[in-house]
């Protein structure tokens, strides 16, 4: 993987903060969909999905409780889909 551009960093933590609400039980369906299509529509799709995929794990691994696991399953669903 080569470094990732601070914009694709910057749309990961769009996804992020969505996901973040999502567990205080805020709806988040519409809010990747649209980051989904938006970031499809672009150029930096590839770059986006690798930061999810390591924001995702990232989290994941230092959850030993299982807190996140709603944050880390919306990353990753996101991550899938680009």
């Amino acid at each position: 993987m080569s470094r990732l551009s601070p914009a694709a960093l910057s749309i990961a933590n769009r996804f992020e903060a969505v996901a973040a609400d999502a567990m205080d039980g805020a709806p988040y369906e519409g809010a990747v969909d649209a980051l989904v299509r938006e970031v499809q529509a672009g150029t930096l799709a590839g770059d986006v999905r690798d930061a999810l995929r390591l924001m995702a794990g990232w989290i994941e691994d230092s959850d030993d409780s299982g807190r996140f696991a709603v944050k880390v399953a919306i990353l990753r669903d996101a991550a899938s889909r680009l």
